[in-house]
Formats: structure tokens, sequence, C-alpha cells
């Protein structure tokens, strides 16, 4: 069995552009420059993460950061700042400008696997453009990890957020993350067509998929002369955007991502993958969330209720009001009932 070592070490955490000093506890060592690993590189940097005391500032997300030596003005190491509130947000890796911020031309977007990024142009912590690039090195050095990286791909990224009429630059590019974490094939559910299967194992509470789609309001497409099946149609692939994201973000109220019906063929649009997950009202694997996207900005995304291990279909519980909900959805409410009202009466007669 192997044992983690925690070590407290004196690590700069800044709020803006502020600093205090202090003693954290990590699985790092305070020793310089210790030995480049290549092996279980995303795993040894989520253990290190996961075992440091994070600090938040009052006024929301992109507050707080963490240097490897060096003062608040220029700091002698690197810097780790997370992206947002959650660790599936990311993470903005580099030595900050003489000002303390992360702006510059060769920071990086880490994914929260801690395998994949994009390296490119930053303007205080937010992407302008990149190139996707793969984690080949990590080691320690006076409490904090630092990397190594290649570029793996040609293609630049942009800030790209989209609104009511743009769904991306590139919709034919799948998301460098999701290229490793999902793909799409057969479903195992009869008549389902397609469905999402995981790459790789996941554990509770990791990111699984991002949602994209357009940024717009459901009286955009949600219109009162609809009928029953129009309406379904119309609202099949869309997320309430607005309710499920922290007021830090301030977004506008009632704001929902959808995928609107040209865009929802792979042919037409594959830059992320959650619409293709099917549904199921029990033993799901994952549940809807929003997260921030290096590019995107705030989107939805599913996250893990439970170890997924690889090549396991992704279910989630879509929640579809019954209002509006289609045929083959009411069908399977009464089928779902039926069998709970059956297992109840299995457990009394066993009783």
């Amino acid at each position: 069995m192997k044992v983690l070592v925690f070590v407290s070490v004196c690590l700069f955490v800044g709020f803006a552009r502020s600093s205090l000093n202090m003693t954290i506890r990590s699985t790092c060592s305070n020793l310089e420059n210790q030995k480049w690993n290549n092996r279980k590189i995303g795993d040894n940097i989520r253990v290190w993460w996961n075992s440091l005391t994070t600090v938040f500032g009052s006024k929301g997300p992109n507050l707080y950061l963490f240097y490897s030596g060096g003062t608040s003005s220029t700091p002698a190491g690197v810097t780790w700042q997370m992206a947002g509130r959650e660790r599936r947000d990311g993470f903005i890796y580099g030595k900050p400008d003489t000002q303390g911020f992360l702006t510059g031309d060769d920071l990086v977007f880490i994914y929260p696997d801690f395998r994949t990024g994009l390296l490119g142009r930053f303007t205080e912590g937010i992407l302008e453009y990149g190139r996707e690039i793969k984690i080949t090195w990590e080691r320690c050095n006076m409490g904090v990890k630092e990397i190594q990286y290649q570029v793996v791909g040609d293609h630049v990224w942009r800030r790209d957020i989209p609104n009511a009429t743009h769904i991306g630059l590139f919709p034919n590019i799948v998301d460098p993350y999701e290229r490793k974490a999902v793909h799409v094939r057969s479903s195992n559910i009869l008549g389902s067509n397609e469905g999402l299967y995981s790459r790789r194992n996941f554990l509770p509470g990791d990111l699984v998929s991002y949602f994209n789609g357009v940024k717009t309001f459901e009286e955009n497409f949600l219109f009162p002369n609809l009928t029953s099946e129009e309406h379904w149609i119309a609202q099949a692939y869309y997320l309430d955007l607005y309710d499920m994201s922290p007021t830090a973000w301030n977004l506008p109220k009632d704001i929902v991502i959808d995928i609107p019906v040209q865009y929802r063929s792979l042919s037409q649009y594959r830059t992320t993958y959650t619409h293709k997950t099917n549904h199921k009202f029990e033993d799901t694997n994952v549940e809807f969330d929003a997260v921030l996207h290096p590019m995107f900005g705030p989107i939805g995304c599913i996250v893990a209720t439970q170890l997924i291990p690889r090549d396991t279909e992704i279910f989630v519980n879509y929640g579809y009001g019954m209002e509006y909900a289609p045929d083959w959805y009411r069908d399977l409410w009464k089928k779902h009932k039926k069998m709970k009202r059956l297992q109840s009466g299995k457990n009394i007669t066993s009783i």
C-alpha cells in the first residue's frame, strides 16, 4: 500500500493583486527541483491538488493563486490559479507578469483531467487563443507541482462565446478534453440509436462531458402556437443554464443552452457530446451541472455521480415536464412506476 506523506510548506496565496504568506499542508515537499516523473501524471497532480488547503476570495472566482516562492509582485516560480470555484472548471498555469496577473503568450489552461491543456495567449487569466498540449512530465518544486508539455495539434482554439445565433467557430472539431473523455456509438438501449460512452475511468464528481450550444432564451424557440409535437421537438435538447449556475457568474436571468435542430447530427456539430447522452429514471451515472469552459465561458455539463469504468454507457435523468414530454418518455415513465409498485408489493410480501 502506498502511503501519502503530507508536508507543511510555505506558499504564497494571492487574492487579486494582494497576497499573504501562509503554511499549507501538501503531498509535495519543500525541496527544490525534485525528479521529473512521467507515470500516472494526471493522478499525481490530482492528489497534490486535493491535498492543498485552498482559500477563497470574497468576490467570486479567479481571486486566488498558488505561487512556488517569490514575492507578491514578482513571484519566482509558477502559479496555479483555478479558473472557477470547482475543479471541473480547470486551472491556469504559468508565470504571472510583473503586476501579478496571469497575462502573457505562454500560459496554459489545464483541463480537469490534469493531462490535457491549451497553450497560448491569456489576459488576466482569460484565454484569447491557444493550441492543444499534452502534459508529459510533472514534479514537485518547493511544494508546488511543475509540468512539462508538448503541443499535439495545429488547430488554434479561440475565445468563442456562443449566443442565440452562434454555436461556435469550429462546430466540427471536438474539444480536446471531450475527445479523450467520451465517444458516441450505438446505444445499448433498444431503439435509442446513438449513445454516449466513457473512454476512461471517472470518479464521482469528475467532469464527464461538456454541453455547449447556443445561449438563448425559451421565448426564442418555444413559441406559444406550437403543437405538442412541435414543442417537444423544439425543447428536446436544451438545458436551464441560469438555474444551474452560481450567482457569481452573473448570467442573464433564464438563459438556457440549446442544441437547435440543425446541429443535432454529429455531422453538423460535435465539439461537445453531452446531448448524445441517453435517459433513465433510475440507475443513472451522471447528473447535469454547469461549468466554466476555456473557450465558451459558462455552459452545461454532466458530472459523474458514481465510479464509471471505461467503455460504459452514460445515462442521465432528462427531467422532462410531463406536459410536453414525448410519447416514449411518458410510456417509459408508466413502465417505471409499474415496476416500482411491483417491487414495493414484493417487499411487503417478504415482510
